[in-house]
């Protein structure tokens, strides 16, 4: 295979809170969010200098949370993008784009829960889109939390414009109280969905792609065989490095998915898999552009919105 790789390194700019929407004691107490405010300033002194076959300087698609928990935790649905407006600012800049991240939540017992009523989730949506407006935000990429969707979620992002979703974890399901996702047999390319089925491609026109994560397995220590788990260039090495060469000498894009917190050191939190560290980020980064040198193929970093045309025209072929 000799033609481009695309690789696109997405961030999910998810709290500071590691186990999950559920683990504070009061739901409505303020999230800390010290992956934005240092973790992305930390990425950026370590990839500076980092470029593509052609030149062009790495860069990133931040996919920013606003949603109706954040509204009820911080009174403004936009309150991250407002809050840390300069990062976004600069961001933009250099060439990143900034899409769109809503966990679609509910209270249940106390706890923030996945929503999976259709009619509330489409509220939802249409709801922070309209505060997204106010502050002339109009994200083309999105990606739900908890990689949750819905034939309802990808009319309403169609409806309202947004050309990319990349929420497609092929080859996985979850199961939430009252519903859950399948992904099982979701296409590893980008693809026009279904009007009847998200998860599978169809021949008919629309605005919207779907842009799948980059599966590869893993067995983590914790695990008793192999798993197929997402792109995390915050995984430690030793983990993702075969499936990373397998990617670049089979695939024609690499999508990557990452949090800013996982970029920075944990003094009281060790996990068997998230590495909380630049350095293995680095590297992970690094087995990609080494491989395709080794295999003699270009590469270009692009965002998810660089999708839409460059995969439109044969997703379905």
């Amino acid at each position: 295979m000799n033609k481009d790789l695309f690789v696109a390194v997405t961030f999910d700019t998810d709290s500071d809170i590691f186990e999950g929407a559920d683990v504070a004691s009061n739901p409505f107490s303020p999230l800390p969010w010290k992956g934005i405010s240092d973790g992305i300033p930390l990425l950026y002194e370590h990839t500076h200098s980092i470029v593509d076959s052609y030149g062009s300087p790495l860069i990133f698609t931040w996919l920013v949370r606003a949603d109706n928990q954040i509204k009820r935790i911080h009174d403004s649905s936009t309150f991250l993008l407002e809050e840390y407006n300069h990062i976004w600012k600069f961001a933009i800049h250099r060439g990143d784009e900034i899409g769109w991240h809503p966990h679609l939540y509910k209270l249940d017992d106390n706890l923030w829960v996945q929503e999976t009523c259709d009619a509330t989730n489409t509220r939802i949506l249409m709801s922070t889109f309209e505060d997204l407006k106010k502050i002339d935000t109009l994200p083309i990429s999105a990606r739900v939390g908890e990689t949750y969707c819905s034939n309802a979620i990808i009319d309403t992002f169609e409806k309202l414009g947004v050309m990319c979703d990349s929420s497609a974890m092929p080859g996985r399901s979850r199961k939430f109280k009252g519903g859950g996702v399948s992904w099982i047999n979701a296409p590893s390319r980008p693809y026009t969905p279904s009007y009847t089925d998200y998860s599978k491609p169809c021949s008919q026109s629309r605005s919207i792609l779907e842009v799948p994560l980059s599966m590869v397995p893993i067995k983590a220590p914790y695990d008793e065989d192999f798993y197929q788990r997402y792109v995390d260039l915050t995984f430690y090495h030793k983990f993702l490095e075969n499936g990373l060469k397998k990617l670049v000498k089979e695939s024609d894009l690499i999508v990557t998915i990452s949090h800013p917190n996982t970029l920075l050191k944990r003094k009281l939190l060790r996990h068997g898999l998230l590495s909380f560290d630049i350095k293995e980020f680095i590297k992970n980064l690094n087995v990609i552009i080494s491989e395709c040198n080794k295999n003699g193929r270009n590469f270009r970093f692009i965002s998810l919105k660089n999708c839409c045309h460059l995969f439109k025209n044969y997703v379905n072929s």
